[in-house]
């Protein structure tokens, strides 16, 4: 199976590192902006790469309009 790459920071592109954070959250942080970025489930809470694959979806990925 073929590792997945992070995707850099949406907001501001700065490195980001996915973290365990308090009480079992699984989160993202990024080194340049500070934004941290978690999902409220279980499944990326407990697979580090199901959270990675959330990660690195984007909406212009989706073909998602604006709202």
């Amino acid at each position: 199976m073929k590792a997945q790459i992070q995707k850099n920071c949406p907001f501001c592109k700065g490195k980001v590192t996915q973290r365990l954070g308090f009480a079992g959250v699984r989160l993202f942080e990024c080194h340049q902006c500070g934004a941290m970025v978690s999902f409220n489930n279980k499944e990326c809470n407990k697979n580090k790469a199901v959270a990675l694959k959330y990660w690195n979806r984007r909406a212009e990925d989706d073909n998602l309009s604006a709202m």
